[in-house]
């Protein structure tokens, strides 16, 4: 687990739980209504905002999915508390990169378990 400056140690172990709970499963997004774009785990192996964490604190819409924040076209729905120096701007831009990646459907989302339980 890594520290986060300025989070308590009540914070990181919770977060650090709600991970381990997490693990191995991950959502294939595809009409995004189900999806919380930030919360669930859906790229990687952890969510977007375990991964980035310094801009999940001031993103002003939590718990939202990704059909409310974005049209999976161009427009992108998420402002912040406060203005972003460049460092964070320049995360900024990965999040957006990563976000560009999915492509919406008509389909549901799917709830998909990563690890095999067969043996053979």
């Amino acid at each position: 687990m890594s520290k986060t400056v300025g989070a308590s140690s009540f914070f990181e172990g919770f977060m650090w739980a709600a991970q381990g709970a997490n693990m191995g499963y991950w959502w294939k997004v595809e009409n995004g209504k189900k999806v919380r774009q930030w919360e669930d785990n859906w790229l990687g192996s952890s969510s977007l905002a375990i991964q980035f964490w310094l801009l999940y604190r001031i993103v002003n819409k939590k718990n939202c999915s990704f059909a409310e924040l974005w049209d999976g076209k161009k427009n992108w729905k998420c402002t912040f508390r406060r203005a972003l120096d460049e460092e964070l701007f320049n995360t900024w831009l990965e999040v957006v990169q990563l976000v560009l990646t999915v492509q919406l459907t008509e389909e549901e989302d799917a709830l998909i378990w990563q690890f095999s339980t067969s043996f053979d």
